[in-house]
């Protein structure tokens, strides 16, 4: 290959390569996972982005109930295509995952992906309408599931962030009030 001279027999040269040729192989083979994990990271910011749309056009369509009615009709509509696809996703997670590799339960994969799926706008406004003791045991319950040390996912760091953030929102406004 490319002019490379070994020492040695026939078959040991077929295994050889030279540094430089592993170098570049596993180069090549890190551009494609960043390319990978950037293309994913895309996506799911798109499917994040069209869930919001849609509940706030569906949010504005309904004009025969009542405000409350509504906004909790639509927000349970919201909450059931975000189970669904966070379960859907979950299960690609665990396919991709090999199986020693997986330490974390479908159920708490389902439930990372449900708090990563859901728009800050709308997991603010879900952690305000909480009572101040419930916000707490929310928070815990929550933290527990979706912390980076919990869940070897790679967006763990990020949607932990995300919720704390929130958290830490709706916490100062209610101690305000």
């Amino acid at each position: 290959r490319r002019g490379h001279r070994f020492g040695g027999d026939y078959k040991s040269l077929l295994k050889l390569q030279c540094n430089s040729c592993l170098r570049q192989r596993r180069d090549e083979h890190k551009r494609k996972l960043m390319e990978e994990a950037r293309v994913k990271t895309a996506e799911d910011k798109w499917l994040q982005d069209r869930l919001l749309e849609e509940a706030r056009l569906k949010l504005l369509e309904d004009q025969n109930y009542s405000k409350d009615s509504r906004s909790s009709n639509v927000f349970q509509n919201f909450m059931q295509e975000v189970e669904k696809t966070a379960l859907k996703m979950a299960k690609e997670y665990a396919n991709e995952l090999k199986q020693g590799e997986q330490s974390t339960s479908e159920y708490h994969l389902v439930e990372f992906f449900k708090y990563d799926l859901i728009p800050q706008e709308i997991l603010s406004n879900y952690l305000l309408s909480l009572p101040l003791e419930s916000l707490r045991q929310e928070y815990r319950r929550i933290a527990k599931i979706i912390h980076p040390d919990k869940t070897l996912h790679p967006r763990a760091n990020f949607a932990f962030q995300k919720f704390s953030h929130c958290y830490s929102e709706a916490a100062a406004k209610h101690n305000l009030s």
